[in-house]
């Protein structure tokens, strides 16, 4: 996998997450000011407040397993990105588009092989 090229993703608006103290850090706080993103925090105790956040992170994390070498796995953040962008090139079955068919309105396609 060629690690030569970026992948470019605008910053959001709000985020939804949950109640970890790193949600609620100083330094956290300070870079969504930055950004000038909303932070929404859901319902303690009350898992289907982010269960869609926790959902995608169960997907990523088989992905990144099912895709990396034990050498590679260390350094997941590396890979991340590439992930990321092969996950939301998968069309769904409940629209019929994928995720950046709906985010930037037209295909995204990868010059190297996924």
């Amino acid at each position: 996998m060629s690690l030569n090229y970026s992948i470019f993703i605008r910053v959001t608006s709000e985020i939804l997450a949950d109640n970890d103290t790193s949600f609620s850090s100083e330094f956290f706080n300070e870079v969504c000011t930055y950004f000038k993103t909303k932070v929404t925090h859901g319902v303690p105790y009350k898992c289907s407040s982010t269960s869609k956040a926790e959902n995608s992170n169960k997907r990523i994390n088989k992905a990144l397993r099912v895709t990396l070498s034990d050498k590679q796995i260390l350094d997941w953040d590396l890979y991340l990105n590439f992930v990321a962008f092969a996950l939301n090139g998968i069309r769904s079955r409940h629209t019929g588009f994928s995720a950046n068919q709906i985010v930037f309105q037209f295909t995204v396609v990868s010059r190297e092989p996924i």
